[in-house]
Order: C-alpha cells, then sequence, then structure tokens
C-alpha cells in the first residue's frame, strides 16, 4: 500500500518500538507500552472529571455524563494517537505520564475544536495527580465577581501544560491530521445489509449466505466496532498501520467474532469488502489476495500480540477461534456477495432441503445467537464499567462519540 505524504513519518516498523527514547532510557518495551496505554486511559478520565466539571454534574450522575461524552469519540481517537507519536519522540523519562496526558487532552481539544477549558483540565489533573496536596487546590470559580486567588500548584500545573504542548507541537511536527479508523469503517459497511440480503435469497434465506442463523450487519458492526477500535488504540497499532487497514482489520474481527470462526475465515468474508476500505485485497476461492493482504494480516497478528499482552482487553478476542493447522478451507464461500457455489431454490424439491438444513442448524443458530448478545452486553457493560471506574479516579476503557462535524457521521447508542 502507498502511503500518502502525511502518513509516511507516522507509520512505523514494529522493530521501532525497540528504539525509542524511552527505551534508550532504561525502558523495556513492556513498561513503555504499559505506560503509553496508562497515558490514554488517564486521558479518558480526565476527560470524564472535565465534562462533569464543565456541566456541573456529580460522580453519580453517569447517565447524564456518558450522553454528555458520545461527543467526544474523536478527541479520544486523537489523543491516543498523538500520545503514540509523541513518545516515539520523546522519552517517558523527560515527560511523564500526569503531564503528558494533560497536554495531550487540552491539544486535542483544540484541533477537534470542543469546547474543554484549560482551567477545568487543570484542576481535575490535581484531583487526579495531587489529590489532598497542600498548595494544589483547584480553581474553582463560582462568582466570576469574587474569584479566588489562583494556587500556586494551580499555576504551576497551568504553566507546565503550556509549555509542554511547544515542546509536544515540535515532537509532532505541528503535523495534527489524524485519521479516524472509526469514520472509515462505518462508512465502508454501509450498504452491507443489501448485499447480505442478495445472498441471502440465493442460499435459502441463511444468514449471510452460510447458514449460520445470525447475520453480520450494519448494526453488529456499528455496535461492537468502536469499542474494539477503542481497544486498539491502547496499544501501538495506530503507529504501526493506516486507519484504512486497522478498520478493515476490525471488520474482520467483528465477523471472526460473530461466527465464532477462525480470523482466517473471517478474513476471507472481509475481502468481499476490500474496495470500499480503499485496500488492494480481494475475495477468491483460494483465499483473500491483493498487494495489501501482507499489511493486514501483520495488522491481525498485532491484534492477537497485543491481546496476549493485555493491551488489549481478551474480551475483545474471546470468541476467535485459532487458526487451523492447514489454513483457510478451500474452495472458500463469499459471505456478502453472490457465491457461484450457491445454486438458486427455485425448486420444490431445494426449497425442502433448505427447510430440513435449517431444522438441523437451528439449534446451533440459537446458541450464535445468544453468543452474539453476549458479545455486545460484554463490550457495553466493559465499558460502562470502565467509566464508572474513571469518574472516580480509575481509567475509561471506552470512548464516546466525535464532535458533530460534516465529515464525521454519528453513531447509533449501540456503538457506544
Amino acid at each position: 500500500m502507498r502511503l500518502r505524504p502525511s502518513e509516511q513519518q507516522w507509520i512505523f516498523p514494529k522493530s521501532a518500538l525497540s528504539h525509542t527514547p524511552s527505551h534508550a532510557d532504561g525502558h523495556s518495551l513492556e513498561s513503555e507500552l504499559r505506560s503509553r496505554r496508562e497515558c490514554i486511559r488517564d486521558i479518558r478520565s480526565l476527560l470524564l472529571r472535565t465534562i462533569q466539571e464543565t456541566n456541573g454534574l456529580n460522580v453519580d450522575d453517569s447517565k447524564r455524563t456518558h450522553k454528555l461524552a458520545q461527543h467526544f469519540r474523536g478527541l479520544l481517537t486523537v489523543c491516543a494517537t498523538l500520545v503514540h507519536r509523541f513518545y516515539m519522540r520523546r522519552s517517558l523519562k523527560d515527560f511523564g505520564i500526569p503531564v503528558v496526558a494533560g497536554t495531550i487532552l487540552w491539544m486535542a481539544s483544540k484541533i477537534d475544536e470542543s469546547s474543554l477549558k484549560l482551567r477545568y483540565i487543570v484542576n481535575n489533573c490535581l484531583h487526579k495527580y495531587h489529590p489532598f496536596e497542600e498548595g494544589y487546590t483547584p480553581w474553582i470559580i463560582k462568582d466570576a465577581e469574587r474569584a479566588p486567588a489562583q494556587s500556586a500548584g494551580h499555576s504551576e500545573s497551568e504553566n507546565s501544560i503550556v509549555n509542554t504542548e511547544q515542546i509536544a507541537l515540535e515532537a509532532l511536527c505541528f503535523d495534527l491530521d489524524i485519521e479516524q479508523p472509526w469514520v472509515i469503517l462505518w462508512r465502508s459497511v454501509k450498504g452491507l445489509d443489501e448485499l447480505s440480503g442478495v445472498e441471502d435469497r440465493k442460499s435459502g434465506e441463511k444468514a449471510n449466505g452460510h447458514g449460520s442463523g445470525v447475520k453480520v450487519s450494519e448494526a453488529l458492526v456499528t455496535a461492537l466496532g468502536w469499542p474494539i477500535l477503542s481497544e486498539i488504540s491502547l496499544s501501538p497499532m495506530p503507529i504501526l498501520y493506516t486507519a484504512s487497514t486497522i478498520a478493515f482489520a476490525t471488520f474482520a474481527i467483528i465477523i471472526s467474532s460473530i461466527e465464532s470462526v477462525p480470523l482466517c475465515q473471517g478474513l476471507s468474508a472481509a475481502a468481499e469488502l476490500g474496495d470500499k476500505f480503499h485496500l488492494d485485497v480481494r475475495f477468491s476461492e483460494e483465499g483473500p489476495v491483493g498487494n495489501d493482504l501482507e499489511m493486514i494480516s501483520g495488522c491481525l497478528k498485532s491484534f492477537r500480540e497485543y491481546v496476549k499482552m493485555e493491551l488489549i482487553s481478551f474480551d475483545y478476542g474471546r470468541y476467535i477461534l485459532p487458526d487451523p493447522e492447514g489454513g483457510l478451507s478451500k474452495p472458500a464461500k463469499r459471505r456478502f456477495g453472490p457465491n457461484s457455489t450457491v445454486e438458486e431454490a427455485s425448486s420444490d424439491g431445494a426449497t425442502k432441503k433448505g427447510k430440513d438444513e435449517g431444522k438441523e442448524q437451528s439449534g446451533s443458530s440459537q446458541e450464535q445467537a445468544q453468543r452474539v448478545e453476549r458479545t455486545k452486553r460484554d463490550a457495553e457493560e466493559g465499558e460502562m464499567a470502565s467509566r464508572s471506574q474513571a469518574v472516580i479516579g480509575g481509567a475509561e476503557h471506552s470512548a464516546p462519540t466525535p464532535q458533530s462535524r460534516p465529515a464525521t457521521p454519528a453513531p447509533p447508542d449501540s456503538a457506544v
């Protein structure tokens, strides 16, 4: 895949992760990646706290906070990517998590044109990193005419964020243009239900043309896509692969999770829509082909690797089966488009056969439907639990919707 000029300096080979400034200062690879993950989770926590302070909410008003947070999905994608980019150029030894978390949130809020005030961000940095410390009192202004004096700690933290912002901008080469995988995924699966409907009619109304009983629909992709992408952003994948590659790999992961099949089968099915992701990967009966296949396979391999390292939650890979030793069974069959191996069930005999097969598969179909519901419920419960933890001082696990802009689609409520 040919990288655009804006992507060339920010897509690194995986070997570069072992030659960062933090590594030169004594951090192991795993230690640095965990610190980056912690920084991103801290940013999510700070964002929720800032949303609450901005809107006069308390920690118990989680539903209202969650609703407001939906407008900041794009901001959190930007934050995560900036953290990974920054630490490819600067060391954790010189720029610790507290100052970088506040700085990146402040920078990203200006990029995303979000209504976050620096004073509120600093207040919540003090709550999080300097609780009950003398001199680090948050600057609470209830009456503009009788505003209290700014504490020394608040002034120090504010200056630190402002000064670090200039250093961060230089380290990032003033390049703050970040493409979002969520937008690409959302747009690329539009029309998926119509493609599936054509195949259903050809295959005797079997879901996605293979009789699994559960369709990989637009609704399911959007419901599961954001939680997976949110987890992926905690790992260094945003600086190892392009946004299109990550979005496509997420689509393959969703197919594999819903159908509980190996990733090689999920990849084969996803390849039918490769052109919609603007990638050179295509379906064939011998398996997916195309110039971008190697990069996509590497992305899926990294996903598994970072799940094992616990940088990505195990919950998002729990229903994916391991690839068989012999690889993808051939000839591969289409999930979403016309399948040359599937005959039109027009005769009475074919119709009866389809019904008999449907009865045989009803048990497994019910089990799969239950598994899909569990997958969605796990994602929703995991996000809500993490949000609650973030509000009271932990780290936010998943993220809300982007600021409304023409280029950024608004997902359904189930996606958050």
